[in-house]
């Protein structure tokens, strides 16, 4: 199969309509993907930043509380930690209260399907989310 398939053509138009679906921008996350290097220098300015636009401290998405303002925080940070490359699902679990891998892995898929479905909270946190990461990525430069 060439590059010119049909089947491979369909994959990769499907692949970058969700980038530009789950990000805005897609460059963020092939930037993000492509280098392994995060305009975010680590899962704990991931957890600060959303904690900041929240209103959540990093204990009070550590504890077992399913607020649902509170797992949307969580589902945050696990959908971009997971994209950014910022650390390992098991990793990203103890940080936010020793949650198992699957629990991240369900809660990065959570936020997906709330994109996909246009929900309005989740698509305002992911612009403010995306503003912020493209922020920092020039202020690196």
């Amino acid at each position: 199969m060439t590059l010119e398939h049909p089947a491979i053509k369909a994959m990769m138009d499907e692949w970058t309509q969700k980038l530009r679906l789950l990000t805005g921008d897609e460059t963020v996350v092939i930037r993000a993907i492509s280098s392994k290097s995060s305009p975010l220098n680590s899962l704990d300015e991931l957890i600060s930043l959303v904690c900041r636009l929240t209103g959540y401290s990093k204990p009070d998405l550590q504890t077992a509380s399913r607020q649902r303002q509170r797992v949307v925080a969580r589902q945050l940070i696990c959908f971009y930690a997971c994209k950014l490359g910022l650390g390992t699902l098991s990793q990203i679990g103890r940080e936010l209260g020793d949650r198992d891998h699957t629990t991240v892995m369900h809660s990065r898929d959570a936020i997906i399907n709330l994109l996909e479905t246009n929900n309005p909270e989740v698509c305002r946190y992911v612009q403010l989310i995306n503003s912020e990461i493209r922020s920092h990525e020039v202020a690196a430069c």
